[in-house]
């Protein structure tokens, strides 16, 4: 992937490259269960209840972002002590979700096959590793079969995510760490851009202060683009809210 000109400087880059690596020992924690659940799929496939906890998991990851306890990701090797425990804390983290429609969109993905899930990203850094997280997880599983990002086309805050922090840049920090952990997920993120089910899509209207009932007015082609998906989840600053799905 070749990012040019304005899109592949950003004044922020190395306070995000800061907040990213400061931010390890949870991006560790998180790339272990990853390796866990992707290498052992078939297991993880025969259990539909674990499945529903697993989303519901990757979803709270997803919308808290670094303020989760990557702890409640629980091991799906041992179903029951993983079911007990997810459950317990599936339980208390749901609490602090104020509008919680996780149900709804769990029986719109339970019966999605090879769909399409669009993600308009927000922030870099951890954050932005849960997301690349919960999408892999969407396309390893089969929900989705192809998952477009949506990063903002200039660095319009500290901490927005514009294409750079998606392309080189993401691997070489990842490959920094030299685990068998990270090369497999570098592995499985290589093959994703490589067979296109991993798709980098910026526009300018993230970046603008309209309102999206304007959308169709304004970008034509990314309103019927997004029309094209099956899910559209919203992070952070592009909604009133800290996050939608």
């Amino acid at each position: 992937m070749v990012i040019l000109g304005m899109l592949s400087l950003s004044p922020s880059t190395l306070q995000k490259d800061e907040a990213f690596r400061s931010s390890y020992t949870a991006i560790e924690e998180l790339v272990v269960r990853f390796q866990e659940f992707a290498s052992d799929l078939e297991t993880c496939k025969l259990d539909q209840e674990a499945q529903r906890l697993l989303f519901i998991e990757m979803v709270q990851i997803s919308l808290f972002g670094n303020r989760t306890d990557l702890s409640l990701l629980t091991n799906l090797s041992a179903p029951d002590f993983a079911l007990l425990q997810g459950k317990q804390a599936i339980k208390s983290s749901l609490e602090n979700i104020i509008s919680n429609h996780i149900d709804f969109v769990w029986v719109l993905i339970s019966n999605l096959h090879d769909g399409r899930i669009d993600f308009v990203l927000d922030n870099s850094g951890f954050e932005l590793f849960c997301d690349i997280i919960f999408a892999l997880y969407l396309l390893e599983f089969g929900i989705a079969k192809e998952i477009v990002l949506h990063p903002k086309d200039i660095p319009w805050f500290v901490s927005d995510v514009t294409p750079n922090d998606l392309g080189p840049h993401l691997f070489e920090i990842l490959q920094s760490y030299q685990t068998p952990e990270f090369e497999f997920l570098v592995r499985k993120l290589t093959n994703c851009y490589s067979k296109g089910t991993l798709i980098i899509r910026s526009n300018v209207f993230w970046t603008t202060g309209h309102s999206y009932w304007r959308l169709k007015d304004l970008e034509p082609e990314l309103h019927k683009d997004l029309q094209e998906s099956d899910l559209v989840i919203f992070k952070g600053g592009e909604t009133s809210s800290s996050a939608n799905i």
